[in-house]
């Protein structure tokens, strides 16, 4: 599926018309008909149009299948497998007996209330940056 084909199945899927979504983004109308028309959107409201629908951006894209796109296994038990890396849960704030750094417990605290799939971004992004380094 291109990305207009993914967009209105999404919208039809939650019972709305995709001009009334794009509003509720932030979209014009005119930017909603360059899309059918097959234009991209740009990454910045890709992204908002991904978190609406809860979705990667790859799915949007048609890159992958399945709506939650590169971040792989999602179970019900709250465990993430992304790339290799995997986590369960919630992190804790100890890592043994070594006292973490303000940055380190910001970004835990932090992680801690994301949902599940924004963990699994994280995860990625992560690994990414990693990779990068």
């Amino acid at each position: 599926m291109n990305y207009w084909e993914t967009f209105s199945k999404l919208c039809h899927d939650i019972g709305k018309k995709p001009n009334p979504v794009g509003e509720e983004i932030g979209v014009s109308t005119a930017t909603i008909t360059k899309w059918k028309n097959g234009a991209i959107p740009n990454g910045a409201i890709l992204l908002r149009v991904a978190d609406y629908f809860n979705v990667s951006t790859d799915y949007l894209l048609g890159r992958v299948e399945h709506p939650d796109g590169i971040f792989g296994n999602i179970n019900g038990d709250n465990n993430i497998q992304a790339n290799g890396l995997s986590a369960n849960g919630n992190v804790n704030l100890s890592a043994g007996n070594q006292k973490l750094d303000e940055l380190s417990e910001e970004l835990i605290k932090n992680f801690n209330v994301l949902t599940t799939t924004q963990k699994a971004r994280i995860i990625v992004m992560i690994d990414e940056m990693r990779k990068g380094a």
